[in-house]
């Protein structure tokens, strides 16, 4: 692999799983400063909370996950998702790898359950995290991202990769979590 398949690889991981086990490169990405990411998208994207919370606020209703693909495999649960609202509008597509050991029983059982997003399984089980953002990018919508969103291949997609740790700094989750295309208003806020 070379160094900018390797970079791209960590950016996008762990959607690149996805890509490989389909035999699809994933898309080529440019790495952008957070001050750079135009609006609305930077609203959504930069800052250090979990994108449930601020999608939610954004779009004025609940989440809900829509499984495209899952895996379950040395207590890590990696899911291929389109978070979507009660209307069954695409709001987010990405990938989430959730180290299931960190959680108490009842909170793994509904993250294994794929129905809601895992930011509000923590706040609704009151576990304390914090969000590092390492990385933003975007790149255009190529034909995995144009099938979860459902649109075209032309669209510039904007996107980040994040970790989600506890208290301990041990890691909860780690996320690529990609924006549809959005006008600076949105119909439903």
């Amino acid at each position: 692999m070379t160094p900018l398949h390797e970079k791209i690889a960590d950016l996008f991981y762990p959607l690149t799983d996805f890509y490989a086990s389909h035999e699809v490169p994933p898309p080529t990405i440019e790495q952008l400063d957070g001050e750079s990411m135009p609006m609305p998208y930077r609203d959504l994207l930069v800052h250090e909370q979990d994108m449930t919370s601020k999608l939610e606020a954004y779009w004025g209703t609940t989440l809900k996950v829509k499984v495209l693909e899952k895996h379950e495999e040395n207590s890590q649960l990696t899911r291929q998702v389109v978070l979507v609202t009660e209307q069954g509008l695409a709001t987010e597509f990405g990938a989430i790898r959730i180290n299931l050991d960190q959680f108490e029983p009842p909170a793994r059982a509904e993250i294994l359950a794929c129905d809601r997003p895992l930011g509000a399984l923590l706040k609704a089980y009151d576990i304390s995290y914090v969000c590092r953002p390492n990385a933003y990018f975007s790149f255009v919508c190529d034909e995995i991202a144009s099938r979860a969103f459902e649109l075209g291949e032309s669209h510039l997609l904007y996107g980040r990769h994040n970790l989600l740790l506890n208290d301990d700094e041990a890691l909860l989750a780690e996320v690529v979590e990609i924006l549809p295309p959005l006008n600076s208003e949105a119909a439903s806020k």
